[in-house]
């Protein structure tokens, strides 16, 4: 009899995640929280504008920490004050673990420590 040891109880997921504009508004800090994983999941980030168009991308294949912080450019120019929206989606292979989607205003705003 072979015993299998899964040391994951339930698949990653993201646990928080904030997004703080840079005072040009043009570059996006990303923080992102991820809960307890045993194997590398996958991290992929959209943001979209608000017309839903796609401004910023992100991949990261085999994210090793579980807090992580990116910074994005936005390929078109700002909407200041706009409501954006940022697409989370945390895979491995080609399952899903977990998504998650937060909207955020594109204003300048000091940094939660």
């Amino acid at each position: 009899m072979q015993i299998q040891i899964n040391w994951e109880d339930q698949a990653p997921q993201i646990m928080a995640a904030v997004v703080y504009p840079y005072p040009d508004l043009g570059r996006l800090w990303l923080r992102v929280a991820l809960s307890a994983f045993a194997e590398y999941p996958n991290l992929d980030v959209i943001i979209t504008d608000p017309a839903g168009n796609q401004v910023a991308t992100l991949s990261v294949i085999e994210v090793r920490e579980q807090e992580v912080a990116y910074t994005l450019h936005l390929r078109q120019a700002p909407q200041p004050a706009a409501i954006y929206q940022a697409h989370f989606l945390l895979t491995r292979g080609d399952v899903t673990l977990h998504r998650s989607t937060i909207d955020f205003p594109l204003a300048f705003v000091e940094p939660a420590s």
